[in-house]
C-alpha cells in the first residue's frame, strides 16, 4: 500500500553519479546518455573529479533532451599538479558541457593538488551536494 509518506519520501530522492578519474569520465557520459533520453533515470546530480570529457555537439538533436540536460547540476574538481590529464582539458570540459546545454556546470581548481583526494576535496563536495539537496529538518 502507497501511503502519504511513501509518496513524499520517492518525491525527495534526487539521483545523481560521480566519479573519479575514469570513473568520472563515465559519469560525464551518463549524463549525457541521460539528457538524450538513452537512459531514463532523470539524474540531477553529477559529481567529477579529476577527469574530462571529448567536446560534443550541444545537445539539441533529440526531442526533450534541452530539457533534460538543464536540470543536471554538474561539479567538476582538478588539482593543478594532475598529471594526466592537461588543465586545458580540464576547463574545456566544463566549457563543452556549458555548451552542451548543461544547467549548471561549476569547475573547481585546486591548487597543490594531484591524484590524491583530500579533505578539502571531500568538504567542497559535500557543501556543493548541501546546496543541492532538500535538507531533512528533523
Amino acid at each position: 500500500m502507497i501511503t502519504d509518506t511513501t509518496r513524499k519520501i520517492v518525491g525527495m530522492i534526487i539521483k545523481g553519479v560521480g566519479g573519479v578519474g575514469q570513473g568520472a569520465q563515465v559519469a560525464l557520459n551518463f549524463a549525457k546518455w541521460n539528457a538524450v533520453g538513452d537512459h531514463t533515470m532523470n539524474m540531477r546530480l553529477v559529481i567529477g573529479i579529476n577527469s574530462w570529457r571529448i567536446p560534443t555537439n550541444r545537445i539539441d538533436y533529440d526531442f526533450g533532451a534541452a530539457i533534460r540536460s538543464s536540470w543536471q547540476s554538474i561539479l567538476l574538481i582538478r588539482g593543478n599538479l594532475e598529471p594526466s590529464i592537461p588543465l586545458y582539458f580540464a576547463k574545456e570540459t566544463a566549457v563543452s558541457l556549458i555548451d552542451d546545454g548543461f544547467g549548471e556546470v561549476s569547475f573547481v581548481q585546486f591548487r597543490m593538488l594531484g591524484r590524491e583526494i583530500t579533505v578539502n576535496v571531500l568538504k567542497k563536495v559535500e557543501v556543493w551536494l548541501n546546496g543541492k539537496l532538500p535538507l531533512d529538518p528533523n
